[in-house]
């Protein structure tokens, strides 16, 4: 097993696909005004950083019959919104920011590029 610090990859060489690891660090609590400004409808910029690296992580990796799974720390707020924003981004089929795009309420109508989160998982 490898682990690299510059991009928080964990490798491993056993099975047919390594294991990929992405870890996210701490999503820094906004100041007054970014609060402020989110309030407002503007966007909170550490919180979609944070979700657009992690789904880029995702999305750059992911194969079909890979198994997505999200693990959360549970004491840091923050990181349960990030969690559920990529979970939704992922789900829907969506990149962060991009709102021209809303699921359709057909069933049949699934995204292509969505992608099958196989556990979220809340510590």
């Amino acid at each position: 097993m490898t682990i690299s610090q510059d991009d928080y990859m964990i490798r491993t060489d056993t099975g047919d696909r390594p294991q990929l690891v992405y870890y996210q660090d701490c999503v820094e609590k906004p100041s007054r005004l970014i609060r402020f400004a989110t309030r407002l409808g503007l966007k909170d910029k550490p919180m979609m950083d944070a979700v657009e690296n992690a789904y880029a992580f995702v999305t750059g990796n992911y194969r079909q019959g890979d198994q997505v799974i999200l693990l959360v720390r549970s004491y840091y707020g923050r990181q349960l919104d990030a969690a559920e924003m990529l979970a939704k981004h992922l789900h829907d089929g969506v990149r962060p920011g991009d709102l021209s795009k809303v699921q359709s309420k057909n069933v049949g109508d699934v995204p292509s590029g969505q992608i099958p989160i196989h556990c979220v998982a809340v510590w």
